[in-house]
């Protein structure tokens, strides 16, 4: 397995942006890559290679390839690399198996290149542990779904490396820790990973489409996805999809809890068509199943948002300031000012204004989110309902 694991070393940049110079201090021992087919393609975390050019990767015999970035998304959390000059003998790599299959207690061992161990010992590091948790994460940086939590050791210089089961298949690419309360290592699951492959390998970017309506965890006589708001005009409601119907199959995904629902959604990508089957409430009391099919959207347009926040917004100094507010809103009457800093949104950390008004969009004019700001050195969380699209 080692053969196709590699340190990876950011050597020159496209730019030089904040989010770059982040990443740089977030990893200053680079990350690991590992060899996903003989052809010289190979995964590792987004985080690792933000803006890079150029790229190094070494092996544990010591070889060094060069590389570049085929692709990164921020949403998925991985990035595809590809050696320059393709290699021209077949490369050693690791099977994606599959991570739905996954349950917490199973074994897992990580591979990697922990404080740059390749570079400076010649050893990928292998830990082995179990899955010690499944969750879905919402707001540490793009990234937006489940990940598989582990007790086996991540260190810095691991990110980007394989989670393996115990065939010694990949189930997972080893990212940041989202539970930095647990202190364990993560890793975004191979199956949404392997849905968007083809799409990184043809430089498309990859982001959720649009599937035209909202919805929120209902909380009785069970925990499923229930749909609040259907837009006017949308593919789903020329479909037949009607506020209150409760999600029971999306995408070919069985429906149990709301994370379910969240795990499907992401998956699926602009221009592909959706199968869901819902539960819809009938005036006799007995509920209905309706199954509905139709096309997904393109990702709707982050800068125009259905409906807004009670104030204007500005990217300044890499944080989201408040630079006007309305003078009739809830956010004016409690004490929100221009100058504000917005710190998160709905109890999420916001990374940029275009991906706070991706969040804004997918919410329901009307709902009421929490918006917690700063302001010289005090924090103040605020319960602001959103309002219909207009110009401040």
């Amino acid at each position: 397995m080692s053969p196709a694991v590699f340190s990876v070393e950011v050597r020159t940049l496209r730019r030089e942006t904040d989010a770059a110079r982040r990443a740089r201090q977030r990893h200053p021992f680079g990350g690991t890559a590992f060899a996903i087919d003989p052809d010289g393609y190979l995964l590792t975390a987004a985080s690792v290679v933000v803006d890079a050019g150029r790229l190094v990767l070494t092996a544990a015999d010591g070889k060094e390839y060069r590389a570049g970035v085929v692709a990164a998304s921020g949403p998925s959390g991985v990035a595809l690399l590809r050696m320059v000059p393709p290699p021209r003998e077949e490369m050693p790599y690791l099977r994606l198996g599959s991570s739905d299959r996954v349950a917490v207690g199973d074994p897992a061992v990580t591979l990697g290149n922990p404080y740059r161990a390749i570079n400076l010992t010649g050893q990928v590091v292998a830990s082995r542990g179990t899955v010690s948790g499944r969750y879905p994460v919402f707001g540490f940086g793009d990234y937006v779904g489940e990940v598989l939590e582990t007790d086996a050791a991540v260190n810095p210089g691991a990110y980007g490396g394989p989670m393996l089961d115990a065939s010694g298949e990949v189930i997972g690419v080893v990212g940041e820790a989202f539970a930095f309360g647990r202190w364990l290592g993560t890793a975004i699951p191979i199956d949404p990973i392997k849905a968007v492959l083809d799409m990184l390998r043809d430089r498309d970017t990859v982001r959720a489409g649009d599937v035209g309506f909202s919805c929120t965890e209902r909380s009785v006589p069970r925990i499923r996805a229930r749909v609040t708001a259907v837009r006017e005009g949308s593919a789903a409601a020329a479909a037949g999809l009607a506020r209150n119907d409760e999600i029971v199959e999306f995408g070919g995904a069985t429906i149990t809890d709301f994370d379910a629902f969240q795990r499907a959604l992401v998956r699926l990508p602009a221009s592909s068509t959706v199968s869901m089957l819902v539960l819809r409430p009938t005036e006799d009391g007995l509920d209905e199943l309706r199954r509905l099919v139709f096309p997904v959207g393109p990702p709707r347009d982050a800068d125009l948002p259905s409906a807004r926040l009670p104030f204007a917004l500005a990217d300044e100094d890499d944080a989201i300031v408040v630079t006007k507010v309305d003078p009739s809103s809830d956010a004016d009457r409690d004490g929100i000012r221009p100058g504000d800093r917005i710190v998160r949104f709905d109890g999420r950390s916001v990374p940029s204004l275009g991906r706070l008004n991706e969040r804004v969009a997918a919410r329901p004019v009307g709902a009421t989110v929490e918006v917690r700001f700063s302001r010289d050195g005090w924090e103040k969380a605020v319960r602001i309902e959103l309002l219909p699209l207009k110009k401040l």
